[in-house]
This record gives C-alpha cells, structure tokens and sequence, in this order.
C-alpha cells in the first residue's frame, strides 16, 4: 500500500520518560491555548483545579499508558496538580461537560494553527472523511450499556461495545471529527447478558435534554443515523472534501443520499458493496453484481498492471441514482469485490488510490489503543467511558500538530521544502518500490486485495507483532539515509 499513512508510534522514544512526558505534553498543548479555546468552560472546577489543568494531566496519563488508579498508586500524579484521583473521576463523570463540543472546538482551533502558520494546501490533494467503526472490549458487565458485541476478525460476540468513527483526511494528516459509542441487543434485546448482570449494570438519571442524555441515547440508534448525523454536523466547519469513504457495511442508499447533499452537492461517496446484496439496473435490466459479472467480464473487463488484476467498470443505475460500479479480481481463482462511487468520471486507477486513504482511519484505531488508551476506561458510568475516548481524541489530535510540523525540524528549512526530490535518490525510495512490487505479487499469487491483506496481518496477533518489526526495521533504514541526506 503504496499511501503514506501517519503513525504516531515515532513519539514512543519521547513518551518513555515520566518527567520528559509530562513537560512534553504540555508544550504540545500550548499552541492551542486551551484557556481562550475553552472560556466557555472556565468556570467548571474540581476541587479548586481549573478544567484546563486536569483535561492536561488526563492527557499525559493516557499517553503514558496508564490508568488513573495506576497513576496516583504509583506517585506519578505527585508530577502533576492532582493528587488524588477522585478529581480526575468528577471531572469524567461531570453532566455540565458536553464533550462533543468541546472538542469540535479543539479541532477547528488544530486547523487555525496550521493556517496562522502559512501552510499551503497541498496541490491536488484529495480531501476525504472516512466512516468505520471499531470494537471497544470490556471486561466488567457492570458498566452501563454493555453488551455482547460482534468482532469481525474473530467472528464470534464478546464484551464491549462498538465505536462509530467520522475521522478527516486533510491529504496529510489523519483526525477523527466526531464519534458515536453503540451496543448490540440483539433480537432478545438482552445484549447476551442475562436478567440479574443487566439488573447489576450502572445506572444513572440524566435530564431529558442533556448532552450526556444524548449520547446515552445514541445507544440504541442505528450506526447508519448517527453517521448522517455526523456528517450533517461536520458540513458545518466548513472544512474542503472531496470524498466519503466507507467500508462495505455502510453501502446503503441513505447514507449516499445524504453524502450527495454536503457541501452544496460538491460531496462524493466511494465505498466497496457487498456482493449481491443490491440488483442494479443496467441498460433496462436489474442484475445483481454476480450477473454483471457474468454479462460483461469477457466483454468489457480490463487489466490493471499497475494494481495486479482485472476489473469491470460499468455506470449503473440504483433507487434514481447514477453510480460507477467497479467490479475487480485479483488472481485466476479469486472472488470479484464490488465498489461504487457517486463520481461517474472517476477512472480505476484513480478510484483504487482514492479508497487506499481508507486505511488512515484503520490506523488511527491502532495507534490509539496501543499508545494512548483508547476503550481502556474501567468506570461504570457511560459519561465516563464518553469523556475517556474524547480525551484520546484530544491526545491524539495535540500529537498530530507537533508531528506535523516539527517531525523534520532538525533538518532545517531547506530540507523540508527539497524533501520530495532528495527521497528520489534515497536508498529508502528503492527500497519502497521493491518492497510494493513484492506486495503486489503475494497479492495475486494469494489472489487477494490490499484490504483482505491487512485484515489478515491486523486480526492475526502473531503476524501483527512480525509486521511491527518489519515496518521499525524499514524505519531505521530511513531514518539512516534521512541523516545521510542531512550531513
């Protein structure tokens, strides 16, 4: 996969030391000025402890891969303002807070920051936001709305609960805008839990019109009407896209429907179908994706060198819609996968670039629960479990902008505006070419795409771990040259 993806696992090295953590952390925030960012919460207090000064220290014990417990057992919060760690759990379970607001202004003041600092957009760049949703795995069934949930890497329910992600692709950086936490009753509506472990589970009163009541509500909702939600809320800021990229189980004409109205209808939806699920009508026909198949692949199939396997574009029409349906194999013996855009002129080359940002959101997943405790929260208040992944998300974003414009800093000015043209003579660089061809090869031998590759390499913890040093070992190698280049 040949799209540069940004991982924040190159702090790891920083994040190591507790006291260096914590100073870290806090020049990372400064650029956003959380006073004047949050006035409109100034006058929340735990203890006499400004909510800016604890929402810090939430931040860098979650970076540090520990709990609160862990944290104030251990002595760290000495470092910190807040000894004890019953200001840190109000502050969690704090009704007044509406979470979503405030980091929506966190995130709008990421964007100002880039523009006080004169980036140029980058030329040509394809602006995107993606959908998905990962599981978040719990252990206690006294935590409030937990249910069995279904994992889809290991095809069986387990405990926890499912988390709705809309993130944003600026053709750089990858951020999550806004997300939706929901259980799976199931059609006994007991979420797999039996009547005394639901009649244990914590409850809480919330006022009818509240924020948090809100968010208890998105429980129940389906995933589908809390994504248009999201996505009506983030046509709001007013950010450039191009795209909506979903995987196959949010292909439904809803969703695309209402991606069609963002941004005055400027919006495209581009996202893989699952196989025959839907029948399209092509020149007066309905046929379902197997019968297109059957009808065009001799006739009108073609071969993507670049991509290794054979596809079939075709426009159809679907419940008064336009779509460009692309129908591709990998290998002699693989199975077609289906995927749609709204887009009538994309062609497939760009099309399969386009939906490789797609994995950006599969590695913001992976970066958050392995580095900054994303679903690691314990408390059996849902406002808590809401409060805990938002303050991932305000980590994770702080990370972003020191590493997106200081990752090269020592390098110089020079270096960054030559960047691209000094890559092209690396060792790096040939290595990376190789390195893609070799993939590209395995993939048709194995007759697979890039997204049954990952999903194998990522749900397989053995050859997660191997892929991990695979990819620290080919960082070494560039981060050698790249000090090469320098001197």
């Amino acid at each position: 996969m040949d799209t540069k993806l940004i991982k924040i696992d190159e702090l790891q090295s920083v994040l190591s030391n507790e006291n260096e953590t914590i100073s870290v952390i806090k020049r990372f925030m400064q650029p956003f000025t959380l006073g004047t960012t949050l006035k409109y919460y100034s006058a929340i207090k735990q203890k006499g402890y400004k909510l800016t000064d604890v929402l810090i220290w939430l931040c860098v014990i979650q970076t540090m891969g520990l709990s609160i417990y862990q944290a104030t057992r251990q002595g760290i919060s000495n470092l910190v303002l807040c000894g004890e760690k019953c200001v840190y759990y109000r502050l969690l379970e704090n009704p007044q807070i509406n979470w979503r607001g405030l980091y929506r202004r966190l995130f709008l003041k990421y964007y100002e920051i880039v523009k006080s600092k004169g980036e140029e957009p980058i030329k040509g760049a394809i602006r995107c936001f993606i959908i998905d949703d990962t599981l978040i795995k719990k252990t206690g069934k006294f935590i409030e709305g937990i249910t069995t949930v279904f994992d889809h890497s290991m095809h069986k329910s387990v405990l926890g609960l499912k988390m709705l992600v809309l993130g944003y692709w600026d053709g750089l950086n990858f951020l999550g805008v806004d997300f939706s936490v929901h259980h799976e009753l199931g059609k006994n509506k007991k979420g797999g839990l039996t009547k005394k472990e639901q009649s244990l589970q914590h409850t809480k009163v919330r006022e009818k019109d509240s924020c948090t009541a809100q968010r208890e509500k998105e429980l129940n909702e389906s995933k589908i009407d809390c994504a248009i939600k999201m996505l009506k809320r983030a046509d709001r800021l007013g950010l450039p896209v191009d795209y909506v990229l979903t995987d196959s189980w949010f292909a439904c004409m809803e969703l695309i429907k209402a991606v069609r109205t963002l941004l005055k209808g400027t919006v495209h939806y581009l996202g893989m179908v699952v196989m025959n699920r839907h029948k399209f009508d092509y020149k007066g026909k309905s046929y379902t994706t197997s019968g297109l198949i059957a009808l065009l692949e001799r006739k009108t199939s073609h071969y993507s060198r670049k991509f290794k396997c054979r596809y079939i574009d075709v426009t159809v029409h679907f419940q008064d819609v336009d779509l460009r349906l692309f129908l591709i194999k990998y290998g002699t013996k693989g199975n077609f996968r289906a995927v749609l855009t709204t887009n009538l002129k994309l062609n497939f080359a760009e099309m399969m670039d386009i939906y490789k940002i797609r994995w950006s959101i599969e590695v913001f997943f992976k970066e958050c629960k392995q580095y900054l405790m994303l679903g690691k929260c314990q408390s059996t208040n849902f406002d808590a479990q809401i409060a805990s992944l938002t303050i991932t998300f305000i980590t994770h974003t702080v990370l972003t902008l020191e590493k997106r414009f200081n990752s090269y800093q020592t390098m110089g000015e020079l270096f960054r505006k030559t960047q691209k043209q000094l890559f092209e003579f690396t060792l790096w660089e040939r290595l990376n070419i190789v390195i893609l061809e070799l993939i590209n090869l395995l993939m048709e031998l194995c007759e697979i795409d890039i997204d049954e590759l990952m999903e194998r390499i990522l749900g397989n913890e053995q050859y997660e771990k191997q892929y991990n040093a695979m990819l620290m070992a080919l960082k070494t190698i560039k981060q050698q040259d790249v000090l090469k280049i320098a001197v």
